[in-house]
């Protein structure tokens, strides 16, 4: 029969039935007794674009268009096969040119938002989602773009609002209830998002960017088997997921299996060369793991994604800290955090929070201070914070430690909870509840101790809970954000004309900015270097700084060391077992025995490990990311370390202690400089020694290692910006003296 509407009906009939093959012989009978059938070109190019030939789709679905332009469902189902293969202009044409055959058509406005995001125009696509709901409030595809571009852009609160009324219109949507729990998460709301990814699963247990987001809220609480198991649960689903393999990567490095995590971080970058996220982690990764050789093409690829992406505006995809590492360029670190601080701000704006300070501008008697971190434990911030809470002036200062962090039972969690006049847990509020928190128990001054570091919850700060706020510490660099109005530094960490790379105004406070606290080494308590597997009558160089800050041209200095002074060795740390065995591969190239690199592994408690550290001749420092507790150890523990001052805050950081202890003829100014001091000082066991009394001296004496002394300077600088602020002053620089 050559009846083209039997044909036609005949074919509809099959393609119902997913009988793709009868429906196209069905559809092309059809045409052949009517070549022009608008009806018979669109379903052809339907069922064809179904079975895999989109170009011969396109082809018959503009020839329906042009058989029947009136018809606004053949030009939208053009736009889709445009967009699909990628051609968007194509497809944003065919999309209005269905909106203007029915301006009514609601997921045709949809669909052109869709192009719309993809060629980088957001605000026209919301424009367009936004007629979409006009005409149909209950379009829940058109609810669910919005809500994704909203949460795209980092507006979680007003997405989070259209992905609950997706779920109510659609409540079987499985991908409306993952991107609701990302956005929670976004804000903190873990447990309820939590919920939501646990719907999300048993609507779809395919979903691989469910399984991510659950394991991102297991590593958020160090469950990392759990978080293994996601991961590894995602990359099987989705094999070229980039941030699943990522994932994988890092619960795998928290679980001890460095090589299969190194290999996650390279599956992630194969699976999208790219993704500037991907590649800035697999960097990272690479200088923890000592892979030089494999670390120097990627360098220049990722400062590359980072031009273009802060370009675009965008968020770089490398971390803050993580530039700070590889990069003593103050205006490149400026450049990334700026942009890690502004998509910060930009996730907090539209939040219907709002805490007035105008009324906070008064003299007090007493301030309270509010401490935000999530490194109250066995942590290295908490190494040198730990007597700080107690110590405060309780005539003059209230305390409150917000804590974000798990409770990990040690002393160093008791001591700071002690020393605090309130300990507040927080990892369970959202943001918006936790900085409510902070503004109702009336901080004047809040202090973040994280800033770019694991844990770090910066949307509070984003909210501005609190009248003045500060980041101290824990991240060694600017924010780049205009939520804090300072940071605490001291002269040697940065000059005054280095002050236009900092989003914040600087606090110097001298004579070094890091507090620490007094250690001391009980000498019944040093080993034997035979028990420490280390010569006895040779020089011990030694750098128990982490893998990931050890560079190529540091280590060949190191090596030349090495080779000038006989039977000397370099003491390590064997906090990476793929770093120790290519730290000692690139030994051997460099003409040094791999035995002359000897690695200590992790003790029980610092009192044991400032024991053995006291046994060591010098201590090298890396060069463009400093020693820090490392240094600070080191010098507890009466070992002289020998630095070259770099051009940002964490090649500087050493030198900074070293001023303030008073031995700055142990700072160099280049590698040249560093190398001969080094030989002078090994090869002089008379100076060596004059050295190391000096230093065992000074760290019983110095305020380097004078709590109460630092926490009277923070007290005085704490003051001084309150005054200002009471006086209707806006945030300037100031200097604390050493002494008034």
């Amino acid at each position: 029969m050559n009846n083209p509407q039997f044909l036609l009906e005949q074919g509809f009939k099959n393609q119902q039935a997913g009988r793709l093959e009868q429906a196209e012989n069905f559809y092309r009978q059809a045409l052949k007794a009517d070549p022009n059938n608008p009806d018979g070109l669109h379903l052809l190019g339907l069922v064809v674009n179904e079975t895999g030939d989109p170009d011969e789709a396109i082809k018959l679905l503009a020839k329906a268009v042009k058989a029947d332009p009136a018809n606004a469902e053949f030009s939208n189902n053009l736009g889709q096969m445009y967009k699909a293969a990628g051609r968007l202009d194509k497809a944003a044409g065919a999309y209005r040119a269905a909106i203007k055959a029915d301006p009514n058509f609601s997921d045709a406005h949809s669909n052109l938002g869709n192009a719309l995001v993809d060629d980088g125009r957001i605000e026209d696509a919301i424009g367009h989602y936004q007629k979409a709901l006009d005409i149909d409030p209950d379009n829940a595809r058109a609810n669910y773009n919005l809500a994704t571009t909203l949460s795209g852009r980092s507006d979680h609160l007003a997405a989070i609002g259209r992905f609950r009324r997706v779920i109510e219109l659609a409540p079987d949507y499985a991908e409306a209830y993952n991107n609701l729990a990302y956005c929670l998460i976004e804000q903190g709301a873990t447990e309820e998002a939590s919920d939501h990814l646990e719907k999300a699963l048993q609507l779809d247990p395919r979903l691989a960017v469910t399984h991510c987001n659950i394991a991102n809220l297991y590593a958020l609480i160090s469950e990392w088997e759990s978080s293994l198991d996601h991961y590894t649960q995602a990359t099987r689903l989705e094999p070229n997921r980039a941030d699943a393999w990522a994932g994988l990567g890092n619960a795998q490095e928290n679980l001890g299996l460095a090589e299969d995590a190194l290999e996650s971080f390279r599956n992630a970058v194969e699976a999208d060369p790219d993704n500037p996220a991907a590649v800035g982690s697999l960097c990272f990764k690479l200088m923890s793991a000592c892979a030089w050789a494999d670390l120097a093409p990627l360098q220049d690829r990722l400062d590359g994604l980072n031009r273009q992406t802060e370009e675009r505006g965008g968020k770089s995809g490398e971390n803050p800290l993580t530039s700070l590492t590889r990069s003593t360029d103050l205006e490149k670190n400026f450049r990334i955090a700026r942009s890690w601080g502004r998509a910060i701000e930009s996730a907090v704006r539209g939040m219907d929070v709002d805490f007035p300070i105008a009324d906070r501008r008064q003299a007090k008697s007493v301030l309270t201070i509010g401490y935000l971190s999530s490194d109250f434990r066995d942590h290295v911030v908490a190494h040198l914070t730990q007597r700080m809470f107690a110590m405060h002036d309780r005539d003059a200062f209230r305390v409150i430690g917000y804590s974000n962090g798990a409770d990990d039972g040690s002393d160093y969690r008791r001591i700071i909870q002690e020393g605090c006049d309130e300990f507040v847990d927080i990892r369970g509020m959202p943001g918006p509840e936790a900085a409510a928190r902070i503004n109702a128990d009336r901080v004047d001054i809040l202090v973040d101790l994280n800033g770019f570091t694991g844990g770090a919850r910066l949307e509070i700060a984003a909210l501005r809970p609190a009248p003045i706020q500060i980041h101290y510490l824990g991240y060694p660099g600017t924010v780049g954000a205009d939520f804090f109005d300072y940071t605490i530094l001291d002269p040697v960490i940065v000059s005054g004309e280095e002050e236009v790379f900092f989003s914040e105004k600087i606090i110097s406070l001298p004579p070094c900015y890091m507090i620490h606290d007094r250690l001391a080494v009980d000498p019944s308590d040093i080993p034997g270097r035979a028990d420490l597997g280390l010569p006895a009558d040779a020089i011990v160089f030694c750098s128990f700084n982490k893998a990931n800050k050890i560079e190529p041209v540091m280590f060949k200095c190191w090596m030349e060391l090495l080779k000038e002074t006989p039977g000397s060795v370099l003491w390590l740390s064997d906090n990476n077992p793929v770093a120790t065995g290519n730290l000692k591969r690139e030994a051997e190239a460099r003409g040094v025995e791999p035995g002359r690199l000897v690695f200590a592994g992790r003790v029980p408690s610092k009192d044991q490990h400032l024991a053995r550290l006291s046994v060591a001749d010098i201590a090298l420092d890396t060069r463009i990311y400093n020693g820090h507790v490392t240094t600070s150890d080191a010098l507890a523990a009466g070992v002289p370390v020998i630095t070259l001052r770099g051009g940002h805050v964490p090649s500087r950081a050493t030198a900074s202690m070293l001023t303030a202890l008073g031995i700055p003829e142990l700072i160099t100014q280049d590698l040249g400089a560093y190398r001969t001091l080094a030989l002078e000082m090994a090869g002089n066991s008379d100076e060596l020694e004059r050295l190391k009394g000096i230093i065992a001296e000074k760290s019983r004496t110095s305020t380097l290692f004078d709590t109460e002394a630092m926490v009277r300077l923070l007290e005085r600088a704490y003051r001084r910006i309150w005054d200002d602020f009471a006086n209707g002053k806006e945030p300037q620089s100031v200097r604390i003296a050493a002494e008034e």
